[in-house]
């Protein structure tokens, strides 16, 4: 295991898109630091298996305690949680459920999940989408940031069993406010609050 490197972008990159579709997040992390970066990513790390070679595994970690794993095989990603073992307490493990279970068997924390839900992925491709959007959804505006944010956390709290407020709240609602600058926010008001909101926060070139 090492821990990946700017030079070591192309072949994570040759990793993740084996399976596009389900390393959009990752991606989008890529992405966002640049290609000319000297960080793969700002706010987390990346490990990788095996250290020479084109890369079976990988594992990222932020520094907020996010995991997420992506395997070929997940053994490697076992012995990717077997190598941080001591050094990583998890606070939220994402992925394929192969390469999580084999993270959670590697970096054995002596107690059981607190939370374990399984989520459908969805994808569309061009031109797959035809039902034309309900003609009261907008783009979140500036205005709306305070009420995006309420609703964003108690969304992330009731998926993911952690408010991302209390975590960092700054951080969080600089978050949706570049969503929002970048208008890849959108609302459905109903009065003064959303009947819905969502928000393209995974965004990258192949996606």
């Amino acid at each position: 295991m090492m821990r990946l490197q700017p030079g070591d972008r192309a072949r994570l990159m040759e990793l993740l898109i084996t399976d596009t579709e389900v390393n959009i997040f990752l991606l989008s992390v890529l992405d966002r630091a640049g290609i000319r970066a000297d960080t793969l990513s700002p706010d987390g790390t990346f490990y990788g298996m095996p250290d020479n070679g084109p890369l079976r595994a990988a594992v990222y970690i932020t520094s907020g305690g996010l995991v997420v794993p992506f395997a070929l095989d997940p053994r490697d990603v076992e012995s990717i949680g077997i190598e941080l073992r001591g050094d990583v307490r998890p606070r939220l493990l994402v992925g394929p459920r192969l390469a999580t279970d084999a993270f959670w068997r590697g970096i054995q924390l002596g107690y059981a999940p607190r939370l374990f839900r399984e989520h459908r992925l969805y994808s569309l491709r061009p031109g797959q989408l035809t039902v034309e959007p309900d003609p009261e959804v907008r783009e979140a505006m500036a205005r709306d940031v305070e009420v995006a944010c309420d609703f964003a956390a108690a969304m992330q709290a009731e998926e993911l069993g952690i408010d991302p407020r209390t975590v960092d709240s700054r951080k969080f609602r600089s978050r949706i406010s570049q969503l929002i600058r970048d208008d890849r926010f959108f609302v459905l008001p109903v009065g003064e609050i959303f009947g819905f909101q969502a928000s393209a926060s995974a965004h990258c070139v192949r996606g």
